[in-house]
C-alpha cells in the first residue's frame, strides 16, 4: 500500500434488545487504536449464561489484553514486514500469540477474582469469565487477524469484493463456541498474516450482528459493503453517527443479541 494511505478507526458496541428487556448488561466488547503507523481493532463477545456470571468483565479484559499485545506486535512487524514474507510472520506467530494472550488474559481474570499473586494457570474461577476474542492488527504492508470463537472479521475492496477470513469451525454451531476460559484455549486460535492489497475497509463483529440477520450469508457479506458506501457518500463522521441506532434496530429485530462493530476505513490523504 502506498504511504499516502491512512485511516480512520472506530468501534461501536450496543446492548442487545434482548438485555434491555431482561435488565441484564452488555456482554460485549471492543477497542480501537490507531497511529500514523498502525492500526488496532479488538472485539470480544462474553456468553452471558450463569455459568459464565462475569463474561461482561471476561470480554472487557480480553479486549484490554488483545489490543495492548497487538498494539505491541504491530512495532514488530513494522521491522520484520521489511524482509520476512507473511507466511513466515504467520508461522512464527501461531503457536506463541495465542499462548500469550490466553495467559495473559487467565492472569488478569484471576487478579479480578481476587486470586492473590496470579499467574496465566488455567483455574476453574475462568469459566465464571467467559468469552471469545477477536482481533486485527494493519500496518502499511500487511495485517495479522487472530480469533478464538465466534464472530467475523471481513475485509471489503472499494469493488465491494468482500473476504471473510475465517471460516466457522466445524465442531461450532448454533449456540456452541470454543472460549477463552477454557483450558488450552490457545490451541483452539487461528491465526492469519496477509499482504494488503486493496482494501478499503475492515470490519470486525461479534456474532450478534450475524445472527440478527438470521445467519443469511449475503445479507452479512452486505453490511460490510453497505458500510463503505455509507462512508464514501456520506463521509466517516456523519457515516458513523447513525450506526448506534441501526445496531440497534438490528438487535430488536433480530434475536436481541449484543450488537458490536470495529471498523477501519482506508483513505488516501
Amino acid at each position: 500500500m502506498a504511504e499516502s494511505v491512512r485511516w480512520e478507526a472506530a468501534g461501536v458496541c450496543m446492548r442487545g434488545a434482548r438485555h434491555v428487556v431482561d435488565g441484564t448488561p452488555c456482554q460485549d466488547a471492543v477497542r480501537v487504536y490507531r497511529d500514523d503507523a498502525l492500526a488496532v481493532i479488538a472485539v470480544a463477545d462474553g456468553h452471558g449464561d450463569p455459568k459464565h456470571a462475569r463474561s461482561e468483565d471476561g470480554a472487557r479484559i480480553a479486549v484490554d489484553v488483545m489490543a495492548a499485545l497487538l498494539r505491541s506486535l504491530g512495532r514488530q512487524l513494522l521491522i520484520r514486514q521489511q524482509d520476512e514474507p507473511p507466511i513466515k510472520i504467520q508461522e512464527s506467530l501461531e503457536g506463541h500469540l495465542p499462548q500469550r494472550i490466553n495467559w495473559e488474559w487467565n492472569r488478569r481474570v484471576k487478579a479480578h477474582a481476587g486470586h492473590l499473586d496470579p499467574d496465566g494457570a488455567w483455574h476453574t474461577d475462568l469459566l465464571l469469565y467467559g468469552t471469545t476474542a477477536l482481533g486485527a492488527v494493519f500496518t502499511d504492508r500487511l495485517a495479522l487477524f487472530i480469533q478464538l470463537g465466534d464472530g467475523d472479521i471481513l475485509l471489503v475492496e472499494d469493488s465491494g469484493a468482500t473476504e471473510c477470513i475465517f471460516d466457522l469451525h466445524e465442531d461450532m454451531y448454533g449456540s456452541l463456541t470454543h472460549s477463552l476460559c477454557q483450558p488450552g484455549s490457545a490451541a483452539f486460535a487461528r491465526v492469519r498474516c496477509q499482504p494488503l492489497l486493496r482494501p478499503a475497509m475492515a470490519m470486525l463483529s461479534s456474532d450478534g450482528v450475524r445472527d440478527c440477520l438470521q445467519g443469511e450469508p449475503d445479507a452479512f457479506l452486505g453490511v460490510g459493503q453497505w458500510l463503505l458506501r455509507r462512508v464514501e457518500q456520506r463521509g466517516w463522521g456523519d457515516a458513523l453517527a447513525g450506526l448506534p441506532d441501526w445496531l440497534s434496530e438490528l438487535s430488536r429485530r433480530g434475536n436481541g443479541d449484543d450488537v458490536t462493530l470495529g471498523l477501519l476505513h482506508w483513505r488516501q490523504t
